[in-house]
């Protein structure tokens, strides 16, 4: 943009840099990359359309997502209903249940995809037996920098950085086995808890949700 000059030897051509405002973020690290990427994308087309390219209604169940089978089917099928609800007025429904879906616009969307995220790669280490804590889990990638590294939340200055940084962190852990430092979050608390009760803002009767999500 500032002289006219073009990048050589990568993956993003002059047209892709013109027309696409950010890099898929599951571009890396994912086994089915491809598929997340672009439904990301049609998500984000979806985002940004003045309407739905359909104006019918109505609903499809959860179970009809073609992505069920996936290693990251959790992730997908989000992004999948949110599409589909997104782009033809179509919900999604039986779909399991973010605990930040009730939260503000963007941070509902942006927060249940962590969480999504999350589910997937709790999957994809355990199977069907989630244990009680993380501490001591084999990450699910190798990376050149050793276990149990110190990083700091890139979600510290959010607005909702507790929730934020709570599945961020997670998610770091899961995938490499990095340990948050310099936050509300220390790594005892992430080895040990699942998540932070989504209920224990704006809401009357928080005791009561926080007991029952927490059993």
């Amino acid at each position: 943009l500032k002289y006219g000059y073009e990048c050589s030897e990568t993956n993003l051509s002059s047209s892709t840099i013109g027309t696409t405002m950010m890099l898929c973020p599951y571009s890396n690290d994912y086994s089915d990359t491809d598929i997340l990427c672009n439904l990301w994308n049609a998500l984000q087309a979806a985002n940004t359309a003045e309407s739905t390219l359909a104006m019918q209604s109505g609903s499809i169940p959860y179970a009809s997502c073609p992505y069920l089978d996936l290693i990251d089917s959790t992730l997908a099928c989000e992004m999948w209903c949110s599409v589909t609800e997104g782009v033809l007025n179509i919900a999604c429904v039986g779909v399991p249940i973010c605990p930040y879906e009730n939260y503000t616009s963007p941070h509902n969307d942006k927060l249940c995809q962590i969480w999504a995220e999350n589910e997937g790669l709790i999957n994809s280490i355990f199977g069907s037996s989630t244990p009680s804590s993380f501490d001591g889990i084999t990450p699910l990638f190798s990376t050149s920098m050793m276990d149990n590294t110190e990083i700091s939340c890139k979600y510290e200055s959010h607005m909702f950085s507790a929730e934020y940084c709570m599945q961020w962190c997670l998610n770091q852990k899961l995938k490499y086995g990095y340990e948050c430092s310099e936050t509300n979050l220390s790594s005892s608390t992430i080895g040990t808890t699942m998540m932070l009760c989504p209920y224990s803002n704006d809401y009357s009767d928080t005791d009561i949700l926080c007991n029952l999500w927490n059993a």
